[in-house]
């Protein structure tokens, strides 16, 4: 498990993400063909003459051939749709994250004074969206 798996599998829910992957995708033809087109790759390469599955078992014979393929290929050869489902937990997943100052003295966060024992809270979507960090972080 990465860094970025880390930080994000304990608030990241997979079919939410999945559904907001699939919307961005929905709006940006560029992206969603070049996604597809390495999604059909992979398929070939991994469940060769099943490109189109058009019926229930037709698509039960795919997943059982591509749950056969080792996480490691998946993230090695899915570059894309990798990029794609950190981009969107970027700018869909919205988290909190806390600190306590367990210092026994006051201190100074963004200015502001933090007596010991108190908690911050930092939401993330500040750095996600933050024009400063992305050029263009709504895209």
């Amino acid at each position: 498990m990465n860094d970025q798996s880390l930080k994000t599998s304990p608030s990241a829910n997979t079919g939410i993400m999945a559904a907001w992957v699939l919307m961005y995708l929905a709006t940006d033809p560029v992206w969603k063909a070049k996604v597809g087109d390495e999604v059909q790759k992979f398929i070939a390469r991994y469940a060769p003459g099943i490109e189109t599955a058009d019926s229930e078992d037709q698509i039960d014979n795919l997943a059982a051939q591509l749950s056969k393929v080792p996480g490691t290929v998946w993230e090695e050869e899915m570059e894309l749709t990798d990029l794609c489902l950190r981009e969107t937990i970027r700018m869909a997943q919205s988290s909190v994250f806390l600190r306590r100052n367990i210092t026994p003295d006051e201190i100074k966060v963004g200015g502001s004074p933090l007596p010991s024992g108190e908690f911050v809270a930092y939401p993330s979507a500040d750095g996600h969206h933050n024009p400063a960090v992305y050029e263009d972080p709504s895209r």
